[in-house]
Order: structure tokens, then C-alpha cells, then sequence
């Protein structure tokens, strides 16, 4: 997940960010990155608005461009991720409506527990949102099944058995079209005839993976060969896009003293 708090108050961030880390079930997993106005959120997010999940914003920030009207301009681009406002400007919440907030909290009124509250539930819509499904069909028969809960795809000829939970379906295909339709969504390839869900492996040693139900599978190392190399493309692109958000951070203040 991540999450962008755009405040100009220092304090008031360092405890946010203090109170998502306490909360959050997996701080780990969790990238939150602060912004002190307006500009920078829209600078900051204008070419990859899908990338956040959470705003938390204010809506005033003196001479700056106003909260609102930064994020107005998000939701024209594309952002469709959750937003929560904490301000003092408690007349502007019948404006908020126009770039639909999950909440509109009122400093000094509201809660720890009120805030927590807020922050979780607009978390899990978020990854409610994200929650990718796949549909298979054979025989006349249609299964809409969650990425997350596959498994395993165990291949035969061209039969296809997907494991999801405790159940298995059954239809037909080829290991290249599944690696084609699965590519980038965290299937690995381990063996001629097993394509797995990274995020259900508990363990891999020798020829062997367990995964967190249990189950073993087979490894055969030439395909965890081809899946290191891809590995590796990806992590490059990553990393090409964090220099990138840098260099635009660097950029900008260089600008302005220029403009001055």
C-alpha cells in the first residue's frame, strides 16, 4: 500500500505517520510519503496517479494551492484511490463531495480511535478495489476466482487444474497462454507443469516447494533460472522509476530559485 499525507504542519504529520505505523496490520508492506502542499501532491503524482492508494490531506495551506483544488485536479488525471480530509475548514465538507472522500475529519473534534477507524476502513476498500479477479469456463460451466486465492496451475496436456482454497477446476489451455494472461501478477513458474502464486510459497529447497497449506510442488531449476532474469528486468524498471520521482523532487526546487 501507499499511502501520501499532504499537510504543511510538521508535527501533525510526524503523529499521523506515527499512527498508521502503529495501526496498519502490516506496516511493513505499507510506502507513506509526505507532502507540505497542494503543488507538490499534484507535481508528485501527476504522471502516475494509480500508484496511491490513500491521500490523507488537508484542505488549507495559506498562499499554496488549496488541498481541494489539487485533488480535484487528481481525479481529472485518473486517481481513483481513497481520500481522507483532516481539516479545521469544517464548512467545506458539503464541497469535498466533488472528489469523493471516504471521510471528512474535523481537527480538534476528532478521535484517535475515530481516525484509526477511518484510515483501516479506507485501506481495506482500497484493497478490496485491487482484489483482481480471473474467470475460466469449460463445459459450460463459469468460475470467477480471485488471483489471490490461486495457488497453484497444474497443467496436463491441455487440461488445466487451478487450486484455489480447498477446491480445484478443471479447463482447457496451454502453460504459454496461462504465462501470458498471468504476466507481471506474481505467478512463477517453477516446473514444466506448475505455474504458482509467489505470494502462497512458503518455502523452496532443492526440488521442492512447500506451500502455505501445505501442499509440495516440484522445482525444476531451469524455469527459476528464466524467472530470475525477469526478476531482475522488473526490479531495473523499479528502480528507473524511483531515480525518476528523485530527479523531479531535485528539479523542482531548482526551478523555483530560478523563476525568483
Amino acid at each position: 500500500m501507499r499511502i501520501v499525507i499532504c499537510n504543511q504542519i510538521e508535527e501533525e504529520n510526524i503523529e499521523l505517520e506515527k499512527l498508521i505505523r502503529e495501526y496498519l496490520p502490516d506496516e511493513s508492506s505499507c510506502e507513506i510519503d509526505v507532502l507540505e502542499s497542494g503543488e507538490k501532491m499534484l507535481f508528485e503524482m501527476s504522471d502516475e496517479p494509480g500508484e496511491v492508494d490513500l491521500i490523507i490531506s488537508d484542505t488549507d495551506f495559506g498562499e499554496k494551492m488549496d488541498g481541494m483544488d489539487a485533488l480535484k485536479q487528481l481525479r481529472e488525471i485518473g486517481y481513483d484511490g481513497e481520500i481522507i480530509f483532516i481539516s479545521e475548514e469544517k464548512e467545506r465538507v458539503f464541497e469535498s463531495f466533488a472528489v469523493r472522500p471516504a471521510n471528512f475529519l474535523v481537527k480538534g473534534d476528532v478521535t484517535k480511535d475515530k481516525t484509526v477507524n477511518a484510515i483501516l476502513s479506507a485501506l481495506d476498500a482500497a484493497g478490496k478495489r485491487k482484489r483482481e479477479m480471473i474467470t475460466f469456463a469449460c463445459a459450460g460451466e463459469v468460475k470467477n476466482i480471485a488471483l489471490d486465492d490461486i495457488l497453484y496451475f497444474e497443467v496436463t496436456n491441455r487440461i488445466v487444474e487451478v487450486h484455489f482454497g480447498e477446491e480445484i477446476f478443471e479447463f482447457y489451455s496451454t502453460m504459454k497462454k496461462l504465462e501470458n494472461q498471468l504476466y507481471g501478477k506474481g505467478f512463477i513458474r517453477l516446473h514444466r507443469a506448475y505455474l504458482v502464486n509467489e505470494k502462497h510459497i512458503r518455502t523452496m529447497k532443492g526440488q521442492e516447494a512447500v506451500l502455505d497449506n501445505g501442499e509440495v510442488v516440484p522445482i525444476n531449476g531451469k524455469y527459476l533460472k528464466e524467472e530470475k532474469k525477469e526478476d531482475n528486468k522488473k526490479e531495473n524498471k523499479r528502480d528507473k522509476k524511483r531515480e525518476k520521482r528523485k530527479e523531479k523532487r531535485r528539479e523542482k526546487p531548482e526551478k523555483n530559485h530560478e523563476d525568483r
